[in-house]
């Protein structure tokens, strides 16, 4: 069911916040990244490029699309700190 919680929530609001971190930090997320392209796939969703990195675009193209930092006009992990 696609429509659960682990596809509508935890991918965009948990696992693409992790993804971001890492991006922001340049560490590699492989196991991330396969679990991110499987739900996009299975829910015609973009939230990776074909390159496995965010796809800010599509994140940030309609207001709860994922909760990526940058959703809350943040663009670095050392605002996260503050």
């Amino acid at each position: 069911n696609t429509d659960c919680r682990f596809f509508t929530d935890d991918i965009g609001y948990g696992v693409l916040i992790a993804k971001w971190v890492a991006e922001k930090l340049n560490v590699e997320t492989p196991f991330i990244d396969e679990i991110i392209t499987w739900a996009q796939g299975l829910r015609g969703e973009e939230f990776l490029d074909r390159h496995g990195k965010i796809n800010t675009k599509y994140c940030l193209k309609e207001k709860y699309t994922s909760g990526i930092p940058e959703s809350y006009g943040i663009t670095s992990v050392e605002d996260i700190l503050d």
